[in-house]
């Protein structure tokens, strides 16, 4: 009796597996990327370059404009700075779609001297999560 089955077993589970391989999942990014939902961060000058640093200054303030280029709000969720002599501060922490937020970076310089290479890392909702940007 278990010989006669064994055929409609098999036929059962490959039918089960065709069924199964079918179905298309579509990740949440693939459907806001369908829809046209999906938002990228942008920067208008990922670098700054200030030169050499003069001992008598003792900050620098430094601007980025970052923007939104798609049609959903992102989020700026972490600014990791590389030295404890920079400190951010952003304009608000969502983005609008087709607008922009200002970055000030404050460079305290009382420590520094010579060429200063620093960098600024924004983790954002955006399509592209992760914006690395430099103070030179």
């Amino acid at each position: 009796m278990l010989k006669k089955l064994k055929p409609f077993f098999i036929l059962f589970i490959c039918c089960a597996i065709s069924v199964s391989c079918s179905k298309s999942a579509t990740s949440p990014k693939a459907h806001l990327r369908k829809n046209n939902l999906v938002s990228y961060l942008s920067v208008q000058d990922s670098i700054i370059s200030f030169g050499k640093v003069h001992q008598a200054k003792k900050h620098i303030k430094c601007t980025f404009k970052l923007r939104n280029d798609g049609n959903n709000n992102i989020s700026i969720n972490k600014i990791d700075v590389s030295c404890g002599c920079l400190k951010p501060s952003l304009s608000s922490i969502v983005i609008r779609p087709q607008k922009e937020e200002i970055l000030t970076i404050d460079v305290d310089l009382t420590k520094q001297y010579g060429n200063i290479n620093k960098s600024i890392i924004i983790l954002s909702s955006a399509e592209n999560a992760y914006k690395i940007l430099r103070v030179k």
